[in-house]
Order: C-alpha cells, then sequence, then structure tokens
C-alpha cells in the first residue's frame, strides 16, 4: 500500500486565531468582557461607554474597563466627561459609581460646564447633592458666567435652589436672585430671600431684583419683593425707577403699583393700614423706639409666616438660658470653631432694613429746593422753598445749604454738595438730602436672631447691649455698623470686633 503523504497544518492568521478562540469560549478576560457588553446592547467603543453613562446602569463600567477602556480619561466631541453626562441625565446611581470610579467632579467641558452646573440647572437636586458631598466647585462659572445656582434660579429649579443655596455666599445669592428675576419664579425667589439674598442687590448696570421684575412684567415677582421691603424708589445707572422701568415696558398697571407699594396688598384683602404694617414690621415705630415685647401688626406679608416680635437690642441684656446650642459638641481644637463669646455666639442676621424716602435733592436756588418726586415717573423736580411741604407728602423743608467743595482730582473743579433738612410734619423726625442721593431716612436696621427666644431684636449703630460671657460673667457690646449683609459688634471690654451674618457670628 502507498503511503499518504504527510501534511502540515496551515498556519492561522491572527484573526483566524481570535475567531476560534471566540467560538470555544477560551478569549481574553478583555474578549470576555466584551462579550458581555455586546449581551447588554453596547460595544467596547467610548461611543457606547457615552451612550452608556447617559442611560445609567452602573452594572457596565466594570466591563468597559475590563474591555480596555480608561473610562476616567475618556471625553467625547464636546469635551464631556462621562461624569458630566450622566449629571446631565439626572443618572444618580450612575453618578455615584462614576464618582467612586474615581471620575473628577470638578472636570469641566468645552463650554466651562461641570457636572454640578448640568445637572442643577435641570433640577437634578439628588445628582447636585452627591456632586458637592464629592467636592465639586459651588462658585465654578461656564463660559457664558452661568454658576450651578444661577442656572437653577433662572430655570425654575426651586428644589435645587434650596440645596445650593443653602451652601452659598452671599455674593452668590445676589447673583441667583437677580437672575431669578429675569424668568419670575416666584418659588425661586421666596428660596432666595429665606436664605439671606439681598433684596435690594445690584446688577452691574446697578438695577435691583425689583427694577429687573418690572421690565420683565412680573406682577407675582413685584408684589412678592414689595412684600419683602424692596425699595421701590431706587435709581438704576439712568436714574430710572423701577416705575420708570414698567411704564417703559409697556405695563401701566405694574407702574401704578410701584408708584403706590400699598395696592400690592390690596388683593390680599388688607386694609390700607394692614399694608403699611406689613411692609413695615416695626407697624410705624422707628427702631429707636422699639422696647422689649413691641410687636409688628398682626398682618404679615402675604405668603409668608407671621413675624416673632421685634425688641430694640439697646440696653437689653440676652437671656442666660439662651446659649450656643452647639457648645457642647464644639470641638474646641477644630479650626472651624466658632469663637466661643457666650450668648452673643447664636445670634443670627434675619434681615437687613432700609427706610427709602421718596425723594432726591436736584440743587438748592437761594432759599429752594430743587426736589424729585420718586412716587412720580416725571423726572423734572419741583421746587419747594423754606417751610414749605413737599407735594404729595408730609415732609417740609426745615433748612437749605448750597455747597460745593473741590474735586478729589484736584482740578480746580467744583462738586455740588448742597444739602436739605427735610421734617415730618407727623412725627417731627428729621432726614437729610444731600444732591443726587436718593432719600434715606435714620431707621436703618437689622434684626438678629437667637435659638429659644420669642423676640427678632432690632440692631442699630451706635446700639449697646450686655449678653452672658463664657465665663458667666456679662459683657457690654456695642455695634459698629449695620450691613445688607454683615452686623459688626465689638466687645466694650476686650476692643474684640466680632461680624454676624447669616450663619452667625465670626471673628473679623
Amino acid at each position: 500500500m502507498k503511503a499518504s503523504p504527510l501534511r502540515f497544518p496551515v498556519p492561522f492568521s491572527a484573526s483566524s486565531l481570535a475567531l476560534i478562540l471566540l467560538l470555544t469560549g477560551c478569549g481574553s478576560p478583555e474578549q470576555d468582557a466584551s462579550n458581555k457588553l455586546v449581551n447588554r446592547g453596547f460595544e467596547a467603543s467610548s461611543e457606547s461607554f457615552f451612550e452608556a453613562v447617559s442611560v445609567g446602569d452602573p452594572a457596565v463600567l466594570p466591563l468597559f474597563r475590563e474591555a480596555g477602556l480608561s473610562i476616567d480619561s475618556l471625553i467625547d466631541a464636546e469635551g464631556n466627561t462621562g461624569l458630566i453626562l450622566a449629571a446631565a441625565a439626572g443618572k444618580t446611581e450612575m453618578v455615584q459609581a462614576l464618582l467612586d470610579a474615581g471620575l473628577d467632579p470638578r472636570a469641566v467641558n468645552t463650554a466651562g460646564r461641570t457636572a454640578l452646573i448640568e445637572a442643577s440647572g435641570k433640577g437634578f437636586t439628588d445628582v447636585a447633592r452627591l456632586l458637592v458631598g464629592r467636592g465639586a466647585d459651588l462658585d465654578a462659572q461656564d463660559n457664558e458666567g452661568w454658576t450651578a445656582l444661577n442656572l437653577a434660579a433662572f430655570n425654575g429649579q426651586s428644589d435645587t435652589v434650596e440645596f445650593l443655596a443653602g451652601k452659598s455666599e452671599q455674593e452668590s445669592l445676589d447673583g441667583a436672585l437677580l437672575v431669578a428675576c429675569f424668568r419670575g419664579d416666584t418659588a425661586v425667589i421666596d428660596q432666595l430671600l429665606n436664605r439671606g439674598a439681598y433684596i435690594n442687590a445690584r446688577s452691574p448696570s446697578g438695577q435691583t431684583p425689583l427694577m429687573i421684575a418690572a421690565q420683565g412684567g412680573h406682577e407675582d415677582v413685584i408684589r412678592l419683593l414689595l412684600q419683602n421691603q424692596a425699595n421701590p424708589f431706587a435709581l438704576d445707572e439712568e436714574e430710572r425707577t423701577a416705575a420708570m422701568l414698567a411704564e417703559k415696558g409697556g405695563y401701566p398697571v405694574l407702574r401704578d403699583l410701584l408708584l403706590n407699594p400699598a395696592k400690592a396688598f390690596e388683593a390680599a384683602g388688607l386694609t390700607e393700614s394692614g399694608a403699611a404694617a406689613a411692609l413695615d414690621p416695626n407697624d410705624g415705630k422707628t427702631a429707636s423706639s422699639l422696647a422689649p415685647g413691641d410687636s409688628p401688626g398682626d398682618s404679615a406679608p402675604v405668603g409668608t409666616t407671621p413675624r416673632p416680635a421685634l425688641a430694640s437690642l439697646d440696653g437689653a441684656t440676652l437671656s442666660e438660658e439662651i446659649v450656643n446650642p452647639d457648645a457642647e459638641n464644639a470641638d474646641p481644637t477644630a479650626s472651624e470653631s466658632r469663637p466661643s463669646a457666650g450668648a452673643v455666639s447664636s445670634l443670627v442676621l434675619e434681615g437687613f432694613h432700609e427706610t427709602p424716602l421718596p425723594f432726591v435733592l436736584k440743587g438748592v436756588e437761594g432759599d429752594s429746593a430743587l426736589i424729585r418726586l420718586l412716587s412720580s415717573t416725571e423726572t423734572d423736580p419741583v421746587t419747594v422753598r423754606l417751610g414749605e411741604t413737599i407735594p404729595g407728602s408730609h415732609y417740609r423743608i426745615a433748612s437749605v445749604e448750597s455747597k460745593s467743595i473741590s474735586s478729589k482730582e484736584g482740578k480746580g473743579s467744583l462738586v455740588d454738595v448742597s444739602r436739605v433738612l427735610i421734617e415730618d410734619t407727623d412725627t417731627g423726625a428729621r432726614h437729610l438730602l444731600v444732591k443726587d442721593v436718593p432719600g434715606q431716612s435714620a431707621d436703618t436696621y437689622a434684626t438678629l436672631s437667637m435659638p429659644g427666644s420669642d423676640y427678632h431684636y432690632v440692631v442699630k449703630d451706635g446700639d449697646v447691649f450686655r449678653a452672658l460671657a463664657p465665663s458667666g460673667d456679662e459683657e457690654d457690646y456695642r455695634v459698629l455698623e449695620i450691613r445688607p449683609t454683615q452686623v459688626v459688634i465689638q466687645n466694650v471690654s476686650s476692643d474684640e470686633v466680632l461680624t454676624i451674618d447669616r450663619r452667625g457670628i465670626a471673628m473679623r
């Protein structure tokens, strides 16, 4: 029998070998992971990874890694990381898994947006909470200047605003309030005001929240702001009031409302006196005339909780029973612990209150004052002689002084700083008007609160009060300055200066 010739196997190509291994189930770990991804409807590619994070199944993440993808460094054509895409889609579990996998919560895409900005703008509060807890930057701005809080405020995401506002500094709160008034969402605005946003904050063009709402025709917002003591007589850089901006925007009803703020309450059925009490929490009393036990009228601003009774802090002694509630648990060695200042350490700034006057002095001619009436949309001043009453008011001209001083530039030019003293014919109170400066009464004050107290304490510049010291002794404090966001006080004995803001007391 003829022997058969020897036959040698044909060499396999790499692709053929891979196919056989795939068919026999003896592939590499990378191939096994790829197969499992295919079974789940994905591929071992960056495009498929971005699709997966947006879908939100965190179980596939280990498979992408086992398939050879560096998921913490992948970015799409717009510069998005997997974390940014998952946050933008509101996929909480996927965001958690990606954070655990080491993805950076501070990474930005080509638009400058972080995962926090994307999630906040769409109202994904749980995602925002996760990101902030893992170090996301609250103050990061995208290429257009939007922060997470601003974008959430503009888009009307009140729950997200409530969370972010509680973590934000004063400047961020004020900016968000201005932005929110463009859109006109009262729930968002209420959240920001409750968190301490300054109701008369200014935009870069000098506009207040009330001006922005008036220009946009947002009646509900205007009512809310007025009820929370927004200044209807403030002027922007072009010397326009909110009423003038409402008129320019074609909103005559809002113009009339702004010229007479008490009308903001008429729809709610409040009487004229009730409206005045709601606009003035002191019920007509000045900060200096309040005594412990004094309280505002029965009517609180519509839609708000009735205010606690008001009491003047000047000359008062803070109760020995009211102490810092965190004192027992505070770590005295911790760098972030509050200073031990006894009873005064639990004071918190509740609000800043201004009492604007609807007048601007435009000049002095002999014994006459040229007064612009901010309770009108007319810009031409009226002439009021010494001793006469300003039209439409109960203020008379008590004194007139024409005065000029050299300008700071030192070029010989003079600046008109004429002034007029006006007197309230009802109360006898006098207020100074300086040329081109909107009138302001002397009743600017702040309100402070403390745990366990039935009162909000009214404070003004120069007030002196007594409080329990850590030693158990009583110490005197003097109020040095009232600011929209802070009250600056000084320990009379030690000269130590402290500030009280909406978070409480802090060393200066």
